[in-house]
């Protein structure tokens, strides 16, 4: 069964009192601070923490729950129960498309998303769409028309080139999906998809399809910290009871995975972190009271040497660097603090997907509040993606996920 009516509406209360119970555990980040407001509390666990090796962090990361010490053991038993989403069952054969120089994980998320949508020959309009891929996979396993919702105009014209290869009719709607222009391209009747829109954009498509009488919107949200204003706002009359004010910057924590980076982009990341706090201490010798943060920084940058690194963001961001230091020891400094910053990192990554959960989980209540029929569940394995998390809202009573 999958999660919905009550026991959506009950699971969001457990999340959200879960969060605010342990909001000195997740809330500090320990990138920013040299020692966390949970370390005094907990001092068996903190030292524990700051043992570990960055392999072992790593590899206690990816393991979620075992071989945690206690209490670090316990919330992240709990955070498991209340994260547990039923599966959904394919219902539907996926028509292959034309993939060229498309990557094979997305290839993957697209055939597991396709899979859960229930066929027939209404219209099918994608949301965010790229280059339709996915609504072009759908038009061609039912027959049915599609249109595209994409707002950079050389996907659009990729997504009509392809669609018109494969004999698909496909119109496109180059615009904003936040904007009248994007909610425009709703048709009645239509079943709605939306694969990895960000926050905002999730947002946007249930706004609109409130106001159009299609027959159902199917989303894997993605980038829950993608938000308009500084804070997260629910929307549920659940969600809203509860005064987490969630901050872009909180909720950028429930998408900081490292399951599907390749092994070159986690070495290119280790070092950035080295290289980021290395500089954040020599600016601490030579006087600021907290993390100075920096832009993001492209590759280049990340390749150059640390001492070289240290005098381009000085030179670029005015940074006031100590009289004298030592370019070797502030290096090891760097990746030091590294190590230590990973280990504690553990107890705010319990919180991981509880926090991105209750944001999915005020949006899919508010739908359900507003009239439609919601059912939540996984679509994939997180291997394929961590962002695993499919909202299908319809206005009918139907039975199965589409």
């Amino acid at each position: 069964m999958m999660l919905q009516g009550a026991e959506l509406q009950a699971r969001l209360g457990r999340l959200g009192a879960f969060l605010e119970a342990h909001e000195s555990l997740w809330r500090p980040r320990p990138f920013a601070v040299l020692r966390c407001p949970w370390e005094d509390p907990y001092p068996e666990l903190a030292g524990w923490l700051r043992e570990r090796t960055l392999d072992e962090s790593i590899a206690l990361d990816r393991m979620e729950t075992s071989d945690f010490p206690e209490p670090l053991g316990a919330w992240a038993r709990r955070a498991s129960e209340l994260s547990d989403l039923p599966a959904w069952e394919a219902v539907a054969p996926v028509a292959p498309v034309r993939v060229r120089q498309q990557p094979a994980r997305k290839r993957a998320q697209i055939r597991a998303f396709s899979a859960m949508v229930r066929p027939d020959a209404s219209p099918i309009v994608e949301w965010c769409a790229g280059k339709a891929y996915l609504g072009r996979s759908l038009a061609l396993r039912d027959g049915a028309p599609a249109v595209a919702v994409e707002v950079r105009p050389e996907l659009c014209r990729a997504a009509e080139t392809l669609a018109a290869e494969d004999g698909i009719g496909l119109d496109t709607v180059c615009a904003d999906v936040c904007t009248d222009d994007g909610a425009r391209a709703l048709r009645p009747g239509a079943r709605v998809v939306a694969l990895h829109a960000c926050g905002h954009l999730t947002d946007a498509l249930f706004d609109a399809a409130g106001n159009v009488d299609i027959d159902a919107v199917y989303a894997a949200p993605c980038c829950c910290h993608r938000i308009v204003g500084e804070i997260f706002e629910p929307r549920s009359s659940v969600g809203s009871r509860h005064d987490l004010r969630l901050t872009s910057a909180d909720l950028r924590l429930a998408t900081a995975e490292e399951v599907s980076l390749s092994p070159a982009r986690m070495v290119r990341r280790r070092r950035e972190m080295a290289w980021r706090l290395g500089l954040d201490l020599l600016l601490r010798q030579s006087g600021a009271s907290g993390y100075t943060a920096v832009p993001r920084m492209g590759r280049a940058v990340v390749r150059l040497p640390f001492e070289a690194f240290v005098a381009r963001m000085s030179a670029e961001h005015g940074l006031t660097l100590p009289a004298r230091w030592d370019p070797v020891a502030a290096e090891e400094a760097g990746w030091e603090r590294a190590r230590v910053v990973r280990g504690l990192t553990l107890v705010r990554s319990v919180f991981r997907r509880p926090l991105e959960l209750f944001c999915w989980l005020d949006r899919a209540l508010a739908l359900q509040e507003a009239g439609w029929k919601v059912q939540i569940g996984l679509f994939c394995e997180r291997q394929v993606t961590p962002r695993n998390v499919l909202v299908v809202a319809r206005r009918d009573e139907g039975d199965g996920p589409c």
